[in-house]
This record gives structure tokens, C-alpha cells and sequence, in this order.
């Protein structure tokens, strides 16, 4: 269970990193004189990031972010699914 744990929490997290990473650069703009306004919104973010640097852009982070989190889902999915063996 902690492999399919890991296997899941890989792919949500694939899944949902480019949302994630356009959140993130909306949040950053415009916080500092460095940090210009540079989107309208959402659609706007992704087209750009696209267009300026591929779809592999938009994943741009995500292995720090999976050796970050994958592990802990997997322990938590590991976890959860022996205590309930326990408790039945």
C-alpha cells in the first residue's frame, strides 16, 4: 500500500502542478518593484508561460515538489490503510 500511495501522490501531483504553478506566479507578481504585473488573469498566465517556455514550463518545480510530498501521502496512505486493518 505505501507503493500505491507513492504512485498516486506522484500522479495527482503531476496532474495538478501546472495549476498550481500559475497560482503561485499570479500570487508573486506585483509584490515587489522586481516582480512586475505581467498577467491579466488565469488563461492569460498559461498561454504566456507556454508560449515563453514550452510546456515544460508549466512543471517547472515539480521534482523538488514531488521529493517533498510524495512521501509523506505514501506514509500517510500506508498509515491509514493499516489502521483500519486494525480496527476491523
Amino acid at each position: 500500500s505505501f507503493g500505491c500511495g507513492l504512485v498516486s501522490s506522484c500522479i495527482g501531483m503531476s496532474v495538478s502542478y501546472p495549476f498550481i504553478l500559475v497560482r503561485t506566479r499570479l500570487q508573486v507578481q506585483g509584490t515587489r518593484e522586481d516582480k512586475p504585473i505581467m498577467y491579466k488573469g488565469m488563461s492569460d498566465c498559461f498561454t504566456k508561460v507556454v508560449r515563453n517556455e514550452g510546456f515544460a514550463g508549466l512543471m517547472r518545480g515539480l521534482l523538488p515538489n514531488l521529493i517533498k510530498a510524495a512521501p509523506a501521502a505514501a506514509i500517510n496512505f500506508a498509515l491509514y490503510d493499516w489502521v483500519k486493518g486494525c480496527m476491523q
